[in-house]
């Protein structure tokens, strides 16, 4: 469960500090990766490993042995993004739970990009903060109704922090970064979230299931051969 004081609303979210208190603050992530997250770490001349994922017939999945081999003293940061951009998965339980045993043994912060979450077609998403106390309070988790909304035109990141004293540090990161609060960004996010929008977002993922099917159905008559796709 989710505390009111631990969401913080801060326009450009995504774009706060890849640092931790462990290691040197270098970044490791799997690839491929949303352009816009591979380009914040160099901004802030932050060192980044990346490792490929592993594909098979278009199905990716995190290679969990080749992350153990680029993983360094000096790794600080491990970035999800779940559902992932642009492969399009929505990793399991299982599958997160082994980035959370990751990160506990080498002491990684999490930053969790979950912007997509409210858009999963099939199957289920599971919040990587929801795994477990120690998941809870080593991460941060980047959203936005932005994109369920399709409204991402206005400010509507937040950041999920369960840990108070990160928070507080995020906080004080943050400041002089943002400008003044954006009330029809406020009142939008409010409405995304209190239940007034409900009906609505199912009729959008209804819309986007039709859409996905005539394109998967389109693409079957294709010479050659195409995996049912799983976002």
């Amino acid at each position: 469960m989710v505390q009111f004081d631990q969401v913080l609303n801060r326009k450009g979210t995504n774009c706060a500090k890849w640092d931790h208190q462990g290691g040197d603050g270098s970044i490791l992530y799997s690839t491929p990766m949303y352009t816009h997250i591979r380009r914040l770490p160099q901004e802030a001349r932050a060192a980044v490993t990346e490792v490929p994922m592993k594909e098979n017939n278009l199905f990716y999945t995190m290679d969990f042995e080749a992350l153990e081999q680029a993983v360094t003293p000096q790794t600080g940061v491990y970035v999800l993004c779940n559902p992932h951009n642009p492969v399009g998965r929505v990793f399991t339980r299982q599958e997160l739970t082994q980035v959370a045993d990751f990160a506990k043994k080498h002491e990684l912060f999490v930053v969790a990009d979950e912007i997509h979450c409210e858009l999963v077609l099939e199957g289920e998403h599971i919040p990587y903060f929801s795994l477990n106390k120690e998941a809870e309070q080593n991460s941060i988790t980047l959203c936005s109704a932005g994109k369920i909304a399709n409204i991402p035109g206005l400010p509507l990141a937040y950041a999920i922090i369960p840990n108070p004293d990160l928070r507080k540090r995020f906080e004080e990161e943050a400041l002089g970064l943002f400008s003044v609060r954006n009330i029809l960004a406020e009142t939008a996010l409010t409405a995304a979230y209190n239940g007034s929008c409900d009906a609505w977002k199912e009729e959008l993922r209804d819309y986007l299931r039709a859409n996905r099917d005539y394109l998967e159905a389109r693409i079957s008559e294709i010479p050659g051969r195409m995996d049912s796709h799983e976002f």
